[in-house]
């Protein structure tokens, strides 16, 4: 089964309004423990600047100049990738959002109110004004595909009350309490 397939049925049985937004991060979090048959579970921290959000990216990617190396290398020597919302990358808009993986940060600490560009794997994108998901589309389906790209050009999403989300994958352990933070 599909990483999608998983994060579908979990959310088709959510309480109250998980059940209309598959790509809710709590969906997220329970279609990870059970895709994984609970041997990871999905961290979330929110951070309040932009700041110190790329800090974080930098020291759990352990990749701070990825524009040297660029993000084909960035993406396969991660330390640990992540994942922050968007709710635009490029041209292409998200709505409510759009989860996308972080593999390093291009610019150690960018000046306040600027952003660093990121090595992303995007893994939905829009070709011919048809907006496709590659971890819902079939084996073999070649209309479409994901970008690993450094890029400066998206649009972070603030949660608001909460600020930028940033995830990792972290092996659970029994008895964990949630890991959720607010920074």
């Amino acid at each position: 089964m599909h990483f999608r397939e998983v994060l579908d049925n979990v959310a088709s049985t959510a309480p109250g309004a998980r059940r209309n937004d598959a790509m809710s991060h709590e969906n997220w979090k329970e279609a990870v423990d059970v895709f994984t048959k609970h041997e990871y579970r999905l961290c979330e921290h929110f951070y309040r600047s932009t700041e110190h959000l790329y800090e974080v990216i930098s020291s759990k990617t352990g990749n701070r100049n990825v524009q040297i190396t660029g993000a084909a290398l960035a993406a396969i020597t991660a330390h640990q990738p992540v994942f922050t919302s968007v709710s635009r990358v490029g041209p292409f808009s998200y709505g409510s959002g759009h989860i996308i993986a972080v593999f390093g940060d291009a610019e150690p600490l960018a000046p306040h109110n600027q952003q660093n560009a990121l090595a992303i794997l995007n893994s939905a994108i829009k070709i011919n004004q048809v907006e496709a998901n590659m971890c819902s589309l079939s084996a073999g389906d070649e209309k479409y595909r994901a970008e690993v790209y450094l890029t400066k050009d998206y649009t972070l999403k603030n949660f608001t009350g909460l600020g930028y989300s940033l995830m990792w994958l972290e092996r659970a352990k029994l008895g964990d309490a949630a890991c959720v933070a607010i920074d």
